[in-house]
């Protein structure tokens, strides 16, 4: 029996290396680091690489200090703005930026970002070209109508969010509004692109369960719809391996159109 109640991700800080180092790391089991950084890079390299998705202003929003999904896709855009709920995670990603030695490593994703190239060598250089292109890490809060200074932050060609919604809404309704504070950030005409996990109720770090907002398919692509989005690229994996880390069902890859303001 649960004792207490999952904690939630926008009010209650875990430790960010034992997060990283359980999903995205060398040490990461196989199957996990499959599901968690490789399939969505690969999905990302892929409805990318037709090069009709770019633009002058990339907006990422994501759950945690993780850079991995903009490595196949940074260099179809001129800058990059990052934004972040937790002080602590825009200080991780200054670290990263800065080439701290107490940062993260993420050769892992960069190595596998050569193999998706066919290249053996020259992750190195990506990753210093990442970072001279991330102009921005600002911190935001998505209890607010406003998330950022949009005099600061200009409206996105494109905005990438990973697993954001799905740990910061405690209900539908707030995760529909949650997503119109995001998709406020994006210009009519622009790019949504979202990694997100369905039937999904919580993931642990440092030993603590933490809240994921379960919802299914049908949900999700309604609420894109009624926000004005027509999904361009929409798939799917399915859970191939057992984990006590997390309970989700599938993840799924959206690329999606803003045709319209809801």
């Amino acid at each position: 029996m649960e004792l207490t109640s999952p904690k939630l991700y926008h009010q209650d800080e875990y430790d960010l290396q034992v997060y990283l180092t359980s999903y995205f790391s060398s040490t990461t089991d196989n199957a996990i680091l499959e599901h968690a950084l490789r399939k969505p890079m690969t999905f990302l390299y892929n409805g990318f690489s037709s090069g009709q998705i770019k633009g002058d202003h990339l907006i990422d929003l994501s759950a945690g200090p993780i850079i991995f999904p903009l490595i196949p896709i940074f260099e179809y855009f001129k800058e990059i703005t990052i934004l972040k709920c937790y002080d602590s995670c825009v200080k991780e990603l200054k670290k990263w930026i800065q080439s701290d030695e107490d940062a993260f490593d993420w050769h892992v994703a960069f190595k596998y970002m050569m193999e998706l190239e066919g290249n053996s060598e020259g992750w190195e250089a990506k990753e210093e070209k990442l970072k001279k292109s991330i102009n921005h890490v600002l911190k935001c809060d998505l209890s607010k109508e406003s998330l950022v200074d949009t005099d600061l932050v200009p409206t996105a060609d494109c905005l990438f969010t990973a697993w954001i919604l799905d740990v910061v809404s405690e209900d539908k309704t707030s995760y529909r509004q949650n997503l119109k504070k995001i998709s406020s950030l994006i210009k009519p005409g622009g790019h949504l692109v979202m990694i997100a996990d369905i039937n999904t109720s919580w993931i642990l770090v440092s030993g603590h369960k933490f809240h994921v907002l379960s919802y299914d398919e049908v949900f999700l692509k309604n609420a894109l719809k009624d926000e004005g989005y027509s999904i361009k690229c929409y798939e799917t994996v399915e859970r191939e391996v057992d984990t006590d880390i997390c309970d989700y069902k599938k993840v799924v890859f959206v690329i999606a159109y803003k045709e319209r303001e809801a």
